[in-house]
């Protein structure tokens, strides 16, 4: 699914930039709160926000990869047919959490709309807005994966 490896591919690459971007802030906070005395308000809640866009992307390119957290010991002591089914039940656990994402998210992000941060201007809409764009790529990279499980081809993704 050639589109998938294209969204994951954007995907890291804006995680790239926002933990570059967070470097970068945090630095200007050191330098300004420790340096110059004069701590600025707006690097730290920006920072606060590509933290928050980067770990929930990171999510959707966690899933994508399978390399999500999950407790092998005991699944690998069973037969390969026993740890397919488990691998297929875990995957729908992860996508019913993605999906869980997507719609509390979206509804969270409409409401969170009107509030605007007094730091940046920014309004939280769009910070919150992470969350179901999470759980869609999360849900999206899921399907990929109990297709992959079903086929045979097993949950590795080749990149």
């Amino acid at each position: 699914m050639k589109i998938l490896k294209k969204i994951n591919n954007l995907l890291e690459a804006i995680m790239g930039i926002g933990i570059g971007l967070i470097m970068i802030l945090v630095v200007i906070q050191v330098f300004f709160r420790y340096i110059l005395e004069m701590p600025l308000i707006g690097p730290d809640a920006l920072t606060r926000f590509t933290v928050i866009w980067v770990v929930l992307l990171g999510f959707a390119v966690l899933v994508r990869s399978n390399k999500h957290i999950s407790v092998t010991y005991f699944r690998e002591l069973l037969n390969d047919q026993i740890q397919k089914i488990l691998r297929i039940i875990g995957h729908l656990i992860v996508a019913s959490f993605s999906v869980i994402m997507l719609y509390y998210g979206f509804d969270l992000s409409l409401k969170a709309m009107i509030q605007i941060t007094p730091e940046t201007g920014i309004r939280m809409g769009y910070v919150d807005l992470a969350v179901p764009l999470a759980g869609l790529f999360g849900l999206m990279f899921t399907i990929e994966n109990i297709v992959n499980e079903v086929k045979n081809q097993g949950t590795e993704v080749n990149y």
